[in-house]
């Protein structure tokens, strides 16, 4: 019998972790995508393709840990400081949360760019020896008692012991199997990620590039359903801002995460739209001097029942994807891959034990997931208020709860969590 193979259809961030937990654990993997990642390469830190800072909390760094990508990641990245203000739009009324560390020492939050995390996990794919095969438009897929075969756009046809799907929120592998319990993900808004020097000077500026002191913070008007976030990053002196506008009769025609080309046009739109909104002259200016901006929907994968069917499985956004608003993307195709590669290592044979680790992996994931995606829409939904009066009571409301956490040093439970442990249960039940 020859090594099992496993076709991995996206290499984003999910594919490309997945791809590295089946690799670990001795198996063939061969990653397909659309378009051409290009070249595997530290980029430079304003370079690259798109986005910008994100954060990877304890539990995705956790993951990346088992999967021996900890310090290339903490090399990469700069820890986030504790406090984290929450600010009306106008940068008043100060709520402070304190972000509690579930783990001493390096498991803190950490920041980094897009790019720099993507390079990381193509890096290490290339030197385990994933294929990775570009400009590759996934079509369709058969399945039969022996694998998958796999069609693409230029008529190729590929066959695999097993195929995962982690093709993004709009993943066409999602709409070939799970055709009764698929839905399509809702619009909730548009979104823009910009990223900026911080401290640069600027000509006819009064002061250098720089939202505030705070690694995050996040600036709100419910009324409107408008919020800013903003990250900074002391290591690499980058700062990043992300304007969310979750009125969802603004459709939008922009292609995610594609740059605009057009930059002075699109920073001059964009920061005159903010100031309008009535928000402190350095956002403002950060914005207007943006050396990149990216569009960004916001859309909201319905929960599915079950992560698999057969032999395909789905990963990261594919599987669960939703909205932002806790910053958990990312982390949650981490968990996705540490979850893997904890499962492999109890069933060393998948080929024959394909549908037994399939089925521990949704018994893992399926809670913790819908348990995010739930946490995610609350907080959007208290980030849009119908009356004043509303808006007024969740600030209250937040205020005491923050200063109840604060004092007794709460710790997240959310970032908190150990995958390790309910792999453990799942497979000892089992």
């Amino acid at each position: 019998m020859g090594q099992t193979t496993v076709l991995i259809v996206g290499a984003g961030m999910a594919g490309l972790l997945a791809a590295i937990a089946f690799k670990k654990r001795g198996y063939n993997v061969k990653i397909y995508d659309m378009y051409d990642p290009g070249a595997i390469a530290e980029p430079q830190v304003l370079g690259g393709v798109s986005g910008g800072l994100m954060g990877v909390y304890s539990n995705g760094l956790r993951a990346l840990e088992r999967l021996d990508l900890l310090d290339a990641v903490v090399e990469a990245s700069a820890e986030a400081n504790a406090a984290m203000p929450f600010y009306l739009m106008d940068g008043s009324d100060e709520i402070i949360k304190d972000d509690i560390s579930p783990v001493e020492g390096v498991l803190d939050q950490r920041f980094l760019l897009r790019q720099k995390l993507h390079a990381i996990l193509g890096l290490a794919c290339s030197k385990a020896g994933v294929q990775i095969f570009a400009r590759k438009k996934f079509v369709s897929l058969a399945q039969t008692d022996e694998g998958v075969w796999v069609t693409f756009a230029d008529s190729e046809t590929v066959f695999a012991d097993l195929l995962v799907g982690a093709d993004g929120i709009h993943s066409a592998v999602r709409r070939n199997v799970f055709t009764e319990s698929a839905k399509l993900p809702i619009f909730w808004g548009i979104g823009y990620m910009g990223i900026y020097e911080l401290d640069k000077e600027i000509p006819n500026e009064k002061a250098p590039l720089r939202i505030n002191s705070h690694s995050r913070s996040l600036y709100t008007d419910p009324i409107r359903a408008i919020s800013i976030a903003t990250v900074n990053n002391e290591k690499d002196k980058v700062g990043t801002w992300i304007i969310n506008d979750m009125d969802k009769s603004k459709i939008v025609e922009d292609e995610d995460w594609r740059p605009y080309s057009d930059l002075p046009k699109e920073s001059n739109r964009l920061a005159t739209i903010v100031e309008k909104w009535g928000a402190p002259k350095p956002l403002v200016s950060c914005i207007r001097n943006a050396e990149r901006i990216t569009p960004v929907s916001l859309y909201d994968l319905p929960d599915l029942p079950s992560f698999y069917s057969g032999r395909v499985l789905l990963v990261g956004d594919a599987g669960h994807g939703t909205i932002p608003t806790m910053g958990q993307g990312v982390n949650m195709a981490m968990e996705d891959a540490g979850v893997l590669f904890d499962l492999l290592d109890a069933y060393p044979d998948l080929g024959r034990d394909y549908a037994t680790v399939f089925k521990l992996y949704d018994k893992v994931r399926v809670p913790r997931v819908h348990h995010i995606a739930a946490e995610s829409r609350a907080i959007a939904k208290r980030l849009n208020a119908s009356t004043p009066f509303k808006a007024k009571l969740v600030r209250i409301i937040m205020r005491i709860v923050f200063a109840i956490r604060n004092q007794r040093k709460s710790v997240d439970k959310i970032v908190a969590y150990d995958y390790r442990s309910d792999v453990i249960k799942a497979v000892d039940v089992q």
